[in-house]
């Protein structure tokens, strides 16, 4: 029998008690039950066997042909290097000599005495460099193996000392002797030197030629490893798909007698779950796990059907997302779903027998229920409930019999939040309604204001004209008075109380036109603030800004407060939004003057001081108050929507929040606070002198 000889017979067919009966039955007769657990050991032990078996073969191989040709080319590296290194060695030999012959050569040729030391000197010097190369290169030749180098090496020591020599008692002969003596000792170090130059010569051919024959035998050994290593990937690659074609059929083996069947099964659970009212069980005509499964599955489905209906209609009501109770007539509860309980955070406790008035006091004592319902919704639109522990929340409630025994259904949903929403809405439509005719009111004040300029200016023209006139009248009075006698004059005088109008009225047109001027200053920043000269960004001198906000803010802070300004006369123009501006500064004072007010102290008016100042890269301006102060616990949220410490009706908390926005986004400034309690507040503006958003216009 093999391992999955039972797989032929997994096939799923729809369930039959008598054929499941018979096929399970026949399966234990024939001794057929294997364990999933022990297919599934045997089938992954052999896997496992023979997966360890090729990657320890692979890894073992691997590793020593990996070995062989780091070895091989180490070897080959170490060999070029050596050669290369011999070639230098053998061409530094032959410049070395060549060196030599050219100091003594020049020693004879000069016949300098004095010069005779610094070449004797010279050419010992590369002398003993020579035997060092020839040292060295004998070292790397014997290390290459090549004994004819190293021979070769060892006659040119061997030619060396006596070339040299020769060469020094040529020059020697040559200072002392005369020209006959060295010329004789010339054909010597001439003939030594042809010697020399042969084995040299030999040298640098057995280093061209020979050393190139060491070379590729390196080379050939690291081609001989190579070629092993491209057979060692050819046999792993069989290996790797033996073990491919291994997994592959223990996968499908596994697949075809453990996991197919099941998937059926997980199938079959999954129609359970969803309530399906049709599922086939699947048989499986075998006598392990997955058979026995089958079995519990039919047992399940038979068990599942009978409670199906029961729990249908709870299952629903706990997954509704209101409050729902029912009852009896009375009120009584004998079921509460899982959202109830969760609203009237009942949780675990048995309300089975408790009274809905335990969750709506306002039915208590009610006769009848649904009516009771119905008076409390249409005198509150909303029926006060309360939780387990006390807590109360506004709901709405609905209710209606079920059945002929007249059992009530409760459904009961929190309206608290909706309410508070809807009260928000009043609210804000009521702050849009008065923010409306704060527009219209401002629209209509720039109206008046336009037209009031009109006449200031032809009342204020006839003033002067007044006040000049009646400055000639009173030069013609005097003349007049020069034509008639003292006493007539003065009867006149007294009669006309000239004196007097003389001293008073031209007092009375200069408070005239002082009173004329404070007018047409007023309805010039009305226009200025209501009609800026663009709305978008212009070339405005900070100060213009303030002048114009202190003025149209002084009804709000004339009362409770002196204004000072300190304003830097040399104040560069800045790119911005002069309505924006505005804003901004009118909010800071006003913020200023109910700060002040807010301090109660009124034997003494308070004192804001604005200010405006040139910083690098911009301008500065600030608002500083004596008033009450900012709590430090509050000062990071001051700039914060809606937030605010005032009374109802006396600030929105807007006002600050939206001056934050116009400097640190329209205008890319920053606006930031200090503050100590009871000693007062400044706000500090700053500007750049070019926003990169920003565009003149």
């Amino acid at each position: 029998m093999s391992l999955f000889g039972d797989m032929a017979q997994d096939r799923f067919r729809p369930f039959s008690k008598p054929n499941h009966g018979r096929s399970v039955l026949k399966a234990h007769q024939l001794g057929l039950r294997m364990s999933i657990k022990f297919k599934l050991i045997a089938a992954l032990s052999v896997l496992a066997l023979i997966i360890s078996a090729n990657s320890a073969f692979i890894w073992l191989t691997a590793r020593d042909q990996n070995l062989r040709l780091s070895d091989g080319r180490a070897r080959y590296v170490a060999t070029a290097g050596q050669a290369a290194n011999l070639v230098v060695l053998i061409k530094d030999m032959e410049l070395l000599m060549v060196e030599v012959q050219q100091y003594l050569s020049d020693v004879s040729a000069t016949r300098a005495r004095d010069g005779l030391d610094t070449g004797f000197k010279n050419a010992q010097y590369n002398a003993d460099q020579f035997a060092l190369r020839a040292i060295g290169a004998r070292s790397v030749a014997k290390e290459l193996g090549r004994v004819d180098i190293v021979e070769a090496i060892d006659q040119a020591q061997a030619l060396f000392k006596p070339y040299y020599f020769l060469g020094k008692e040529m020059a020697q002969a040559y200072i002392d002797g005369g020209t006959d003596a060295g010329n004789s000792r010339m054909i010597e170090f001439d003939a030594a030197a042809d010697d020399l130059r042969i084995v040299m010569d030999t040298l640098k051919w057995l280093t061209g030629s020979k050393l190139s024959d060491t070379i590729d035998g390196a080379g050939q050994d690291v081609d001989i490893i190579a070629a092993n290593s491209q057979r060692l990937v050819y046999l792993v690659a069989a290996l790797a798909l033996l073990s491919l074609g291994t997994i592959a059929l223990v996968s499908f083996m596994v697949y075809s007698n453990i996991l197919r069947p099941l998937y059926g099964m997980t199938k079959v659970l999954k129609s359970l779950a969803t309530n399906e009212a049709d599922v086939n069980i699947p048989v499986v005509n075998r006598g392990d796990e997955i058979g026995d499964t089958a079995q519990a599955l039919q047992i399940f489905k038979e068990s599942q059907s009978a409670r199906r209906s029961s729990d249908a209609i709870q299952n629903i009501l706990n997954r509704m997302p209101i409050g729902v109770f029912s009852g009896s007539p009375d009120g009584v509860i004998d079921f509460g779903n899982s959202y109830a309980r969760t609203m009237f955070n009942v949780g675990r406790i048995e309300i089975h027998g408790m009274p809905i008035a335990d969750f709506l006091p306002a039915l208590a004592g009610a006769e009848d229920l649904e009516m009771a319902v119905l008076d409390e919704l249409e005198k509150n639109s909303f029926i006060t409930a309360r939780r387990y522990g006390g807590s109360e929340f506004k709901s709405d409630v609905q209710i209606a019999s079920v059945d002929d025994q007249g059992r009530l259904l409760w459904v009961i949903r929190d309206v608290t939040k909706k309410i508070q929403a809807d009260e928000k809405r009043a609210e804000l439509e009521g702050e849009l309604r008065n923010a409306q005719k704060l527009e219209s009111l401002g629209t209509m004040a720039g109206g008046i204001a336009h037209e009031l300029n009109t006449p200031i200016q032809f009342i204020t023209d006839n003033t002067n004209f007044l006040k000049t006139a009646f400055g000639d009248q009173a030069h013609a009075i005097a003349d007049f008075r020069s034509l008639v006698s003292a006493a007539d004059a003065d009867n006149i005088s007294s009669k006309y109380d000239v004196e007097y109008l003389e001293t008073e009225a031209p007092q009375a047109l200069d408070q005239s036109l002082e009173g004329l001027a404070r007018v047409s200053e007023i309805v010039l920043a009305v226009k200025r603030f209501l009609h800026p000269s663009s709305a978008g960004f212009t070339a405005n001198n900070l100060n213009d800004i303030v002048k114009t906000t202190v003025t149209v803010s002084r009804n709000q802070w004339k009362y409770i407060a002196e204004l000072e300004l300190d304003l830097d006369p040399n104040l560069p123009t800045v790119k911005s939004n002069a309505g924006e501006l505005n804003q901004v500064l009118i909010n800071l004072i006003v913020n200023a003057a109910h700060a002040i007010e807010d301090k109660k102290q009124p034997s003494e008016k308070g004192l804001i001081k604005v200010s405006t100042r040139t910083v690098e890269g911009g301008v500065e301006c600030w608002v500083s108050d004596n008033g009450t102060g900012i709590k430090p616990e509050i000062a990071n949220k001051i700039f914060d929507l809606f937030f605010t410490t005032k009374q109802p009706g006396r600030g929105t908390g807007q006002g600050l929040s939206v001056a934050h926005s116009i400097v640190t986004r329209t205008h890319q400034g920053k606006i930031w606070v200090e503050s100590e309690i009871g000693k007062g507040t400044t706000f500090k503006v700053m500007l750049p002198l070019a926003p990169a958003t920003a565009s003149v216009v």
